[in-house]
C-alpha cells in the first residue's frame, strides 16, 4: 500500500508540473495538500484534459489559498459555501445504472444541534482512542474534515460517505438523535475507505467490470451493485466488527454511549460474510486484492478467537 506522505508527495509533484507549465511561481509541498487541495487537483485534471486552461489557471491559484494541514474538524454543509462545488463535484457522478444519483446527493444541514453532533463525534473519537488504538489512528491520521450535511429538496441523500476525489473529507447526516455508537462505526467505515483509495492508488485491486452487478445485503432498496462495492464492504465491515469487538471487550465507561452495540455486531458479522462469499464466488482480483480479502478474513477470526480465549 503507498503511504499517505506518497500519495500527497505524488500529488504535489504533479501540481508542481502544472504551475511550471503555466509559468505560475509557486511550489507545494506535500505536507500542504489536504481534501480541498485534492479536490481541486482532481478539478485541474479534468481541466488539462478538456483543454480549458483559463480554468486550469484559476484552480491552480485557488489552490495556493486553500493549501495547508487541516487539523481534525466538524463543520456544517450550508447553502452558502466557498466549498459547496468542491463537495458536490466529488459526489456528482453514480457508480453505476443501478445507482440513482439520489443516494449520492445531498443538502444543507438544517438541524439546531450542531455542538451536540460535535460534542458526540470527540465522544466517539475518545472511546476510539482508550479501546482501539489502531483505528483511532487510522481516524486521525486519515480523516481532516467531517462536513454534517442533510437530505436533499427530494428528501433523499447520502447518509455517510467520502471519496478519493475529496480524499481527507467526509459528508456525515446525522440520523435521530446521532448516537456515539454511530458515529464510531461511521469513523471506522470512512476512514476504511481511506485506506482502501490508498491500495487503489497504486492497484486496482478489483478486475470485475462495474456493469456485473450483485445483491448486497445492507441495501434497503435491494439494489444491486459491483464488485468493487461488495470489495470495499467487505473491508469497511470486516474492520468495524474488529473495532466494535474490541470496544465491546475494553469500555467501562458509561454502557449508553455503546447501547446495541451486540445487535450490531451480530449484523455487520453477517453482512461480512455475505459479502466475503459473493467475492469468493464471483470476484475476479488481482493478487493484492485477494490477499486484503483473505488478511481481513484472519483478523476477524482471530479477534473472536481472541474474545473467546478472554
Amino acid at each position: 500500500m503507498i503511504e499517505l506522505k506518497q500519495f500527497k508527495g505524488r500529488i504535489a509533484d504533479s501540481l508542481n508540473s502544472l504551475y511550471q507549465s503555466l509559468d505560475i511561481k509557486f511550489d507545494i509541498k506535500g505536507n500542504e495538500i489536504n481534501w480541498k487541495v485534492v479536490s481541486l487537483y482532481n478539478e485541474c485534471l479534468n481541466d488539462v484534459e478538456k483543454e480549458d486552461y483559463e480554468s486550469l489557471e484559476k484552480n491552480l491559484k485557488r489552490i495556493i489559498i486553500e493549501k495547508g494541514e487541516i487539523k481534525f474538524e466538524i463543520t456544517e454543509f450550508k447553502e452558502i459555501n466557498s466549498d459547496i462545488s468542491l463537495i458536490k463535484n466529488s459526489f456528482s457522478i453514480p457508480l453505476n445504472d443501478e445507482n440513482s444519483l439520489g443516494d449520492y446527493d445531498f443538502g444543507p444541514y438544517l438541524g439546531t444541534n450542531i455542538d451536540s453532533v460535535r460534542e458526540k463525534i470527540h465522544s466517539a473519537k475518545n472511546i476510539l482512542k482508550t479501546c482501539s488504538p489502531n483505528y483511532y489512528y487510522r481516524v486521525s491520521n486519515l480523516i481532516e474534515t467531517m462536513i454534517i450535511v442533510g437530505r436533499n429538496p427530494n428528501g433523499e441523500g447520502i447518509r455517510s460517505g467520502s471519496t478519493i476525489a475529496s480524499f481527507g473529507c467526509v459528508i456525515n447526516r446525522p440520523e435521530g438523535s446521532g448516537e456515539v455508537l454511530q458515529y464510531i462505526e461511521d469513523l471506522v467505515h470512512e476512514s476504511t475507505h481511506h485506506m482502501v483509495f490508498l491500495e487503489q492508488h497504486c492497484d486496482h485491486l478489483i478486475k470485475n467490470s462495474n456493469q456485473e452487478l450483485f445483491p448486497a445485503p445492507f441495501r434497503q432498496d435491494q439494489s444491486k451493485r459491483p464488485m468493487s462495492t461488495q470489495f470495499h464492504s467487505a473491508l469497511v465491515l470486516g474492520n468495524v466488527v474488529i473495532c466494535m469487538e474490541q470496544i465491546r471487550k475494553a469500555y467501562d465507561g458509561d454502557p449508553i454511549l455503546i447501547s446495541g452495540i451486540d445487535e450490531k455486531i451480530e449484523q455487520m458479522s453477517e453482512w461480512f460474510y455475505f459479502c466475503c462469499a459473493t467475492i469468493e464466488k464471483y470476484g475476479d482480483l488481482t493478487n493484492r486484492g485477494t490477499e486484503m480479502i483473505r488478511e481481513i478474513q484472519e483478523n476477524v477470526r482471530n479477534q473472536f478467537k481472541e474474545l473467546t480465549k478472554a
